[in-house]
């Protein structure tokens, strides 16, 4: 203890002298001791850098800061990291022992804060992929910091790979909902499976013919081979990454149909929803070509008794849309209900509607996406309110995506025309049949064309 007192007067009297080279000499003394205190690392780094030796600075100052965190005073090991930030010296590398230094006290909140700026840097450096690691450090020292989950999706599409961007953001969803985030869990999963979830990659070609499809799995890129190749992607994906010609919208300017979601909601005495139709006659309008039973007419009585038809509400939803007071998207609500009449029901809505949308665009449909959830909500809040029967109901359940009713179609040698449907036309090489009315969905408004009688 003697001994290193005098080295450290020594030291100050060649400061005062103005001999830095002998100061450093002295001081070199000290840090080579086995019992030496830290803080001589701090001093002696202290006289590098005043020399202008920012090299040595750094490795004195990080040998300071490894004793400290090894005698667990790891408050003294951050002051000394604080310090060099001040002093501008090896800022990334100080960053990291900073968040590293905050876990091991304790302190998550701040630890994740230092990964982030630590990962930023990486980031800059062209590190993308170290970043991601500093990341999943930040989320596992303050598992409340989601946004390191969403960064370290960012990170991992920078270090271009997609299936570890997903994970991530998959991870982010999972920890929003813990955490009881319901408005950003949507949003999160939504961005996980546009990112990842069995993607096609490209196409695998022979002498001009299609012979498979390269995708991007869980399990890395692979090949599906095959001999012939069918497109049920529904966006005619396949046919139009290989060359195939096709159409999307509209002739006269590519317009789509709407995209929508179809939800379903519970405990819904139908009951009192057949009573206020009967008191409100005025929402009642005769679908087009409706052929009403022999001494029946269309109204509550005959929806009341006729299980698995549809209501509709009309005049309420365009009531409250020109009063103000309630965003609804469509100026009908369609309510499918069930087979069976016992008891409070189960019923599916048809009520949204987003007009605009390239469903082979990834960006637009998860614009959809999140849009038709909030219109979901607004029709769920404003039947609870406004119609008797649905006041003690809950929402059950969404679709996991959207609804898509027009995208691309293919140009092959024959193309349905709606003649064909209307018709009921029949062809030798059909693969499948469909009863359903030509429904389409215009994007001013909706035409429905119904299927010509004696067709079905």
């Amino acid at each position: 203890m003697e001994k290193a007192i005098e080295i450290k007067r020594r030291a100050q009297r060649c400061i005062q002298n103005g001999d830095l080279d002998g100061a450093l000499n002295e001081y070199e003394k000290l840090v080579q001791a086995e019992d030496s205190d830290p803080y001589n690392f701090v001093l002696l780094a202290d006289l590098q850098f005043k020399r202008g030796d920012a090299d040595q600075a750094v490795q004195r100052y990080l040998a300071a800061v490894g004793s400290y965190e090894k005698a667990g005073l790891y408050k003294n090991a951050i002051a000394v990291c604080k310090k060099m930030m001040r002093l501008s010296l090896a800022p990334a590398k100080v960053l990291e022992r900073l968040a590293a230094l905050h876990a091991l006290d304790g302190l998550g909140t701040e630890a994740a804060l230092y990964y982030m700026q630590y990962a930023e840097t990486l980031v800059r450096d062209g590190k993308p992929a170290e970043a991601a690691g500093a990341l999943q450090k930040a989320f596992d020292a303050s598992p409340d910091e989601v946004k390191a989950l969403e960064r370290m999706s960012e990170a991992w599409m920078l270090a271009d790979d997609t299936a570890q961007a997903a994970r991530a953001m998959g991870a982010a969803a999972y920890a929003y909902e813990r955490l009881g985030r319901l408005d950003q869990v949507e949003r999160c999963r939504k961005r996980a499976e546009q990112l990842h979830a069995g993607t096609m990659g490209g196409m695998v070609a022979e002498r001009g013919a299609l012979r498979g499809i390269v995708v991007e799995t869980k399990g890395g890129r692979q090949i599906l081979p095959g001999t012939v190749v069918v497109d049920t992607t529904g966006d005619a994906d396949v046919a139009a990454r290989a060359g195939a010609p096709f159409e999307l919208g509209r002739a006269e300017d590519g317009r789509l149909q709407p995209v929508s979601r179809i939800f379903h909601m519970g405990n819904v005495h139908l009951d009192r929803v057949y009573a206020y139709l009967r008191q409100h006659p005025e929402e009642f309008t005769v679908p087009e070509g409706w052929t009403p039973p022999e001494g029946r007419s269309y109204g509550a009585d005959y929806l009341e008794e006729t299980p698995g038809t549809s209501v509709l509400l009309q005049r309420v939803v365009q009531q409250a849309q020109q009063e103000g007071r309630a965003n609804l998207p469509k100026n009908v609500i369609s309510i499918y209900t069930p087979p069976y009449r016992s008891g409070p029901a189960e019923v599916a809505l048809n009520a949204t509607r987003i007009h605009g949308i390239d469903p082979t665009d990834p960006d637009e449909l998860t614009r959809a996406e999140l849009e038709c959830e909030r219109q979901v909500m607004d029709v769920f809040r404003f039947l609870k309110t406004t119609i008797p029967g649905f006041e003690e109901s809950r929402l059950l359940g969404t679709p996991y995506q959207v609804g898509v009713r027009e995208s691309r179609r293919i140009i092959g040698e024959y193309m349905l025309t709606v003649d064909d449907v209307l018709r009921g036309a029949d062809f030798p090489d059909a693969v499948a049949r469909g009863a359903y009315p030509l429904d389409i969905h215009d994007v001013a408004g909706l035409t429905r064309y119904a299927i010509r009688k004696g067709m079905i």
